[in-house]
């Protein structure tokens, strides 16, 4: 499921900037920012869940706003996927903001209201409502989000809902710093990337990352999701900056200074993203990578003594 929701959200940034150096760079920044999200959760099948919905909802956006097709396709499959989702994890409200965003979006960008998204947006709040609670259930985010706010003890007490800007960093004793600075450095370029292109964002693309940012802004267990949504994003607003000085620095017969330097870059990148990435993958193999961010387990298939009860239930069998 991790690896699924990474795979959609690369795609997803693929078709924006079909540039893997790019794409490669923001995903190692972004895994190692989410990798301490890597467990057997609930959550990852949200993450899954989200991508779908962004995925079929920036397609639609996209390909209604270049005027060669109708865009919004498949817009049915947004009650069906809602409707699973409030049935298997408590943040599925995240999925009726992604749903108003591009509802919101589209109302502002072509001033008029398009039925169909309307139709099954609306359609997609009502199936939330369709699971063993009722409209408790369906409200069921709305009274969690009373327990992790201000001074509540569950807020202050539990290590994944603390916000990241009141963490220690740098601080090896903790384990945090690589997640810390990756974080760091995705809050700031996704913004700054998003103010360089001001003219070329969709009003979609500040409403995803204003509420995602906030979101993970407020606790670490929201960073992954604030990556995924913000990835392609990042790799739209990198493409078009780089169009701008492509148009800007060619000249008949000899491309410019800066398009010149940034192809000859292109390889060098690519060598080193892959170099980062054997380096990466061999630490996390024989453990350095755990030993050196003090992480408490280790990578393999058994069930882990410090997490799970393990001999408690063996003694209990």
């Amino acid at each position: 499921f991790i690896l699924g929701a990474f795979l959609l959200a690369c795609r997803l940034a693929y078709s924006y900037s079909p540039s893997p150096v790019i794409i490669s760079l923001l995903i190692v920044i972004g895994a190692i920012a989410s990798e301490h999200r890597f467990s057997v959760r609930p959550e990852v099948v949200s993450w899954v869940l989200m991508m779908i919905l962004v995925t079929l909802l920036e397609h639609g956006a996209r390909t209604d706003s270049s005027g060669t097709d109708p865009g919004f396709k498949r817009l049915y499959l947004l009650p069906v996927i809602m409707l699973f989702w409030v049935n298997i994890q408590g943040i599925f409200i995240i999925g009726l903001g992604v749903i108003f965003c591009y509802i919101l979006d589209d109302l502002l960008r072509n001033r008029r209201i398009h039925k169909p998204l309307w139709l099954y947006g609306a359609g997609s709040l009502v199936a939330v409502f369709i699971n063993p609670y009722g409209w408790k259930g369906a409200l069921f985010p709305v009274i969690l989000s009373t327990r992790l706010s201000g001074e509540n003890r569950f807020a202050s007490s539990i290590g994944e809902f603390l916000s990241p800007w009141n963490m220690p960093f740098p601080d090896p004793d903790q384990g945090t710093w690589a997640m810390l600075l990756a974080y760091y450095i995705l809050a700031i370029l996704v913004p700054l990337l998003l103010l360089l292109t001001i003219r070329k964002r969709p009003i979609r693309h500040w409403l995803l990352t204003v509420m995602f940012g906030v979101l993970a802004a407020q606790a670490i267990r929201n960073i992954p999701v604030y990556f995924l949504v913000t990835l392609p994003v990042a790799a739209a607003a990198i493409q078009d900056i780089r169009c701008y000085f492509r148009l800007k620095q060619e000249s008949p017969g000899q491309p410019g200074f800066l398009i010149r330097i940034s192809t000859r870059m292109m390889a060098p990148g690519a060598a080193l993203v892959i170099v980062l990435g054997i380096i990466l993958n061999l630490s996390i193999l024989n453990s350095n990578w755990h030993r050196v961010t003090r992480k408490q387990w280790r990578p393999g298939f058994k069930l882990t003594n410090v997490f799970l009860p393990v001999k408690a239930a063996t003694f209990l069998t």
